[in-house]
């Protein structure tokens, strides 16, 4: 949920090759496998997802919006089921947005419509809920992702709250890492969040149109991006994600692409224009990697998950590098 609805800019189609850190070489723009849903209230379609997650075991949670719901997939896309219904009851929910599965497989679901938090079993059976609406420690103003450290340790970003809250696996309180601002160690607006192996937390934010790093201590460690239609830049940054090697993929919504960094926020690559063919995006909102390195985007506003594979062998012959061609 932005701060201000996205504008359309012109879509710069681009197509580039990059090295993914020491661990592997990686050819982007990625290959397109495949996508599912649409837009309807049947099992496999959506109304504007807001957030995704990948289990352990490779399922898929998809919080289907406007349909108060969480629906399970397989990275085929077949459905698996799910839960929710529109409501402030144990399990239901009034508009759903950022979602993650913890080691421990506990699903997070962030209630925004309610101000809470809700957490579930990975089948979906009801464990605890905390939240209301408000600024005090442990309430929420639009509750918009959420993500698991090693420990357990669940960190919610409060969008209109402009801050980021810390609590244990079961709700409890515990502090608050980031209030508002500019500057290292504030965020403005943050609207995802997702951790590296080594404890990292990293943050996207609307307001700052940025990505910042945060030490397991709580320490800024660095930042990157400023607002434009650059490489690098960001016209309102919603989720990410970061890989087995290090590398942060961030969905660039009103840019309608994704953009692929190292850890230190150097950019490696970008895909996507606006549309609704393979490859295409409309105001896409979330992504996720598994373990084989397929990435999934969230393409909210075509009602659909679109499925890439960015370890494939290049089709033509080339150098490490970019080649770029822009779409006007």
């Amino acid at each position: 949920m932005p701060r201000r609805p996205p504008v359309p800019p012109i879509a710069l189609g681009i197509a580039l090759l990059f090295a993914c850190g020491a661990a592997r070489a990686v050819a982007v723009a990625p290959t397109w496998l495949l996508s599912w849903g649409s837009l309807g209230t049947g099992v496999g379609q959506f109304q504007f997802p807001h957030g995704m997650a990948i289990g352990p075991d490779g399922t898929i949670y998809v919080a289907d919006t406007a349909n108060h719901r969480v629906q399970k997939f397989l990275g085929s896309g077949q459905a698996l089921g799910g839960w929710g219904t529109l409501g402030a009851g144990d399990g239901q929910f009034n508009t759903v947005d950022g979602i993650c599965v913890s080691s421990a497989g506990f699903v997070y679901v962030c209630d925004v419509g309610n101000s809470r938090i809700q957490r579930f079993t990975t089948g979906g059976a009801f464990r605890g809920k905390w939240g209301s609406s408000g600024t005090g420690n442990g309430q929420f103003d639009l509750p918009v992702d959420v993500a698991t450290d090693a420990l357990g340790n669940v960190y919610v970003a409060d969008l209109f709250g402009d801050r980021i809250q810390k609590f244990t696996a079961t709700g409890v309180w515990l502090a608050i890492l980031a209030t508002v601002g500019p500057g290292p160690g504030q965020v403005d607006g943050p609207s995802g969040l997702a951790f590296d192996a080594a404890g990292n937390l990293y943050v996207t934010e609307w307001g700052n149109e940025r990505v910042q790093v945060f030490a397991p201590d709580g320490t800024s460690l660095r930042s990157w991006g400023s607002a434009g239609t650059g490489e690098g830049q960001f016209d309102s940054p919603g989720k990410l994600t970061v890989d087995a090697h290090g590398n942060v993929y961030v969905v660039d919504v009103g840019n309608h692409r994704v953009q692929v960094f190292t850890s230190d926020g150097t950019f490696l690559a970008t895909w996507g224009t606006l549309g609704s063919g393979p490859g295409q995006f409309f105001r896409p909102l979330d992504v996720v990697v598994d373990g084989e390195g397929m990435v999934y985007v969230e393409d909210k506003d075509n009602n659909r998950i679109q499925k890439f594979d960015v370890t494939a062998t290049p089709t033509r012959p080339t150098t490490w590098g970019r080649l770029k061609s822009d779409h006007r």
